[in-house]
C-alpha cells in the first residue's frame, strides 16, 4: 500500500495492488497531478501469458501521459478520449510487433480532480465510486453483458455479480471492439470520497457489505488495509483463486465550483414532484366535490378515497435495499449464447424504437442514462459554430474512404474502423450538449441523428476486397452517406 497527496488540489488517500490468488498481477496503476488536477488510474489487464500485464500497463502510461501534456485549459472529456485512442493504437502497434501478446487488452477507470468538477472516464467494469457520509451517490455503470441483463431487469446486481459470464466485457481497450470510453463529470463537496477498484474488489462481495467498509468515516489507507485483507481472507478461504485485486480510496477537502450544479438540479426535481403533488391534490379535491355533489344530488354518499403519493431513491449501484443472495451454486448459469440472444434482442427492439426522431436522447449517449435537465456547467459550454457541424461531416466523409490493408487480418481493420465510428460519435455527443434545442431544433435532431447512427460500431460493417484490403461493406456507406446527407441538408447551423 502506498499513500498519495496531491499538491495541485485538497485531496489525499491511498492505493494498493494486490496478486490474489494468481500466478502474477495484471492489475496497474498510477497517480500524478496535472495542469488539470489530480489524476488517478487504475487498470486491469486481460489476455494470456504476458499479454495482461503488458496491456494494463501500456494504457496506464499513455491516459498518464497525455492528461500531464494537456494544457490546463484543456477540455478533459476530450483530452481522455484522446488518451484512449492513443492508448489503443499503443496496443495494436505492441500486438502487431509481438504475435505472442495478440489478444491482450485491459479495462480502466480514471478519475481527474480538478478545481471545477472531477471527471471519471472508464471503459469495462473497473469502477468508480462517490460516497457521502454513508451513502454511495455515483458509481459507473459496468460494459459487460451481465451488466446489460441487470438493465433489463434479467437479472438483479447480485445475480450479476457472481454470474458465470460477469468477466465478459463489452468494452475495454485492446482486442475489444468498442474501444470508447464513458465519460462521466461529477460534483463533490469536502469529504466525500472516491473509490476507484478492479473487479477483483467489487466482485467478491455484496453491495451492501462493500458500501458498507468504503463509507466508513476511518481515514482512506486504514479502509484500503482493511477491505485488502478481506478480500483475501474471503479468496483463500474459497480455495486461493481469486483474481488480482486494486483499490484507490481518496478523499477531498474542499468543494468543487461547480457544486451549485447538483444543488440546483435537485431543487429542479424536487420542485417538481411538488408541483404534482399540488396539482393531484388540487385535481383530487375538484373531482371529490362533483362526485359528492353528483351522488347528493342521486341520494348517494360519496365513498372515502385515500390516495397514497410515494417516492422512492436507490443508490447509483442499483443494489436493493437489505437484499440477501444466496451464493452462485443457488443460481443456475445462463449459456451465453443465451446470454448473446437476450444482448441482441434488446438492442433490436431499441433499435426500432429509435425509428421516431421526436424520442429525446435514446442512444445517443454510449453510457448509462443521465439526467436530462441540462445543468448550469453545460449552459456554460460555448454555442455551436459552423466548424463544430463541418468537422462531424469532415469524420464521417473520412469515414467513406475508410480502408485498411491487411497486416493483422481482420481484427486490425475492425480496430481501426471503431476508432474512426468511436470519433465521430464523440463529437456528436459533445455538439449535441452545445446545442439549444429551442432554437436550433433542425441542427440539434441531425446532430442527435448522428450520434445515435454512430453509438454501434457494428453498423458500420466491413468486407474483404481479394486484394487484402478491407473496406466498409455498401451497406454500412450507405448509412454513412445518409448521416451525411442529414447533415448538409440542415439549414439552420447559423
Amino acid at each position: 500500500m502506498i499513500l498519495i497527496k496531491s499538491a495541485a488540489v485538497p485531496a489525499y488517500g491511498a492505493i494498493a495492488s494486490s496478486i490474489g490468488g494468481r500466478a502474477e498481477n495484471q492489475d496497474d496503476f498510477c497517480c500524478l497531478d496535472t495542469r488539470m488536477g489530480f489524476l488517478v488510474v487504475v487498470c486491469d489487464g486481460m489476455g494470456g501469458g504476458p499479454g495482461g500485464k503488458t496491456a494494463s500497463n501500456i494504457v496506464k502510461h499513455e491516459i498518464a501521459r497525455a492528461l500531464a501534456a494537456a494544457a490546463d485549459s484543456a477540455e478533459p472529456a476530450h483530452v481522455f478520449k484522446m488518451a484512449a485512442a492513443k492508448a489503443q493504437e499503443s496496443l495494436i502497434v505492441r500486438m502487431q510487433e509481438s504475435p505472442a501478446l495478440n489478444g491482450m487488452g485491459s479495462t480502466f477507470v480514471a478519475l481527474l480532480i480538478g478545481k471545477d468538477a472531477a471527471f471519471v472516464a472508464h471503459a469495462g467494469d473497473s469502477r468508480c465510486y462517490l460516497f457521502r457520509g454513508r451513502k454511495c451517490i455515483f458509481r459507473t455503470s459496468d460494459h459487460s453483458l451481465v451488466a446489460e441483463l441487470v438493465k433489463t431487469k434479467a437479472l438483479t446486481e447480485e445475480e450479476a455479480r457472481i454470474s458465470p459470464q460477469a468477466n465478459v466485457i463489452t468494452r475495454g481497450l485492446g482486442a475489444i471492439s468498442n474501444n470508447v470510453p464513458e465519460i462521466d463529470k461529477v460534483t463533490f463537496r469536502k469529504g466525500d470520497r472516491f473509490v476507484l477498484c478492479t473487479d477483483g474488489i467489487w466482485g467478491m462481495m455484496q453491495s451492501k457489505n462493500l458500501s458498507r467498509i468504503l463509507s466508513d468515516e476511518a481515514a482512506p489507507e486504514i479502509i484500503v488495509r482493511k477491505l485488502d485483507a478481506e478480500i483475501d481472507r474471503i479468496g483463500r478461504a474459497a480455495g486461493s483463486h481469486h483474481d488480482n485485486h486494486t483499490l484507490a480510496v481518496v478523499d477531498v477537502n474542499f468543494d468543487s465550483a461547480a457544486k451549485a450544479t447538483t444543488d440546483f438540479r435537485k431543487l429542479l426535481k424536487y420542485g417538481a414532484i411538488a408541483v404534482a403533488v399540488v396539482a393531484t391534490l388540487v385535481g383530487g379535491i375538484f373531482l371529490g366535490v362533483r362526485y359528492f355533489s353528483s351522488k347528493k344530488s342521486s341520494g348517494g354518499s360519496p365513498r372515502n378515497v385515500t390516495e397514497v403519493v410515494s417516492g422512492s431513491h436507490h443508490e447509483s449501484d442499483g443494489a436493493r435495499a437489505g437484499e440477501d443472495v444466496a451464493d452462485s451454486s443457488a443460481i443456475k448459469p445462463i449459456p451465453m449464447d443465451s446470454l448473446r440472444k437476450m444482448i441482441r434482442d434488446r438492442e433490436r427492439d431499441k433499435n426500432k424504437g429509435e425509428g421516431d426522431a421526436g424520442k429525446e436522447g435514446e442512444g445517443v449517449s454510449s453510457g448509462k442514462e443521465k439526467n436530462t435537465g441540462k445543468s448550469a456547467d453545460e449552459k456554460k459550454i460555448p454555442p455551436v459554430t459552423i466548424p463544430d457541424v463541418d468537422k462531424i461531416i469532415a469524420g464521417l466523409e473520412d469515414l467513406l474512404k475508410f480502408s485498411a490493408k491487411e497486416i493483422d487480418g481482420e481484427k486490425k481493420a475492425l480496430d481501426l474502423r471503431n476508432t474512426k465510428v468511436g470519433s465521430i460519435h464523440d463529437e456528436a455527443s459533445i455538439l449535441l450538449k452545445s446545442i439549444d434545442k429551442g432554437k436550433q431544433p433542425k441542427l440539434y435532431e441531425a446532430v442527435e441523428r448522428v450520434a445515435r447512427g454512430t453509438s454501434n460500431p457494428d453498423t458500420f460493417s466491413i468486407d474483404k476486397a481479394k486484394n487484402g484490403i478491407y473496406s466498409l461493406t455498401k451497406n454500412a456507406k450507405k448509412v454513412t452517406n445518409n448521416l451525411l446527407d442529414i447533415l448538409k441538408n440542415n439549414t439552420d447551423k447559423q
